[in-house]
């Protein structure tokens, strides 16, 4: 309908209350708002506990590359998210339930594997039994194909 407002694919990446403010166009026209919102198939893939896992997957517009993993006390973790499409500049972020534990962009090591905007978070360890969700963007919003290398140290 005309002038009917959306917006697809919102990613809110944890639980919880969250407002939505609705304003006219000009600010002050009053009037009455319906509002529907839809929850997408989100479900992230679980990765074991394994030495060493790879996951490639897509990042699409509004869409990250997004997975868990269940990690035992004092398991310490390394991650890496490298872009395999040639269109990406990958940012990764790392939960804990609704806290942000890490988070990199453009990682700044001398490793010659991964190119200047590959992210890497290195040695994250954990205090207590975890489950951490590992959320893979492109900084502009850009879609294109990410290799996710997780390595688990218990």
């Amino acid at each position: 309908l005309k002038g009917d407002a959306r917006i697809d694919n919102l990613l809110l990446p944890i639980d919880g209350d969250y407002q939505i403010r609705i304003d006219s166009f000009n600010g002050v026209t009053a009037g009455n708002v319906d509002v529907l919102l839809t929850q997408s198939d989100t479900t992230p893939d679980t990765l074991t506990s394994d030495e060493h896992t790879i996951v490639h997957g897509d990042i699409k517009f509004g869409f990250p590359l997004t997975t868990t993993i269940e990690l035992k006390a004092n398991a310490t973790v390394s991650i890496i998210a490298r872009d395999i499409s040639g269109t990406l500049d990958p940012v990764l972020r790392v939960y804990a339930e609704d806290d942000l534990l890490a988070f990199n962009d453009d990682h700044n090591t001398d490793n010659p594997t991964l190119d200047v905007l590959d992210a890497h978070i290195s040695a994250l360890t954990l205090t207590d039994d975890t489950r951490l969700s590992i959320v893979v963007t492109d900084f502009l919003g850009r879609t294109g194909t990410v290799e996710l290398i997780v390595t688990v140290d218990d």
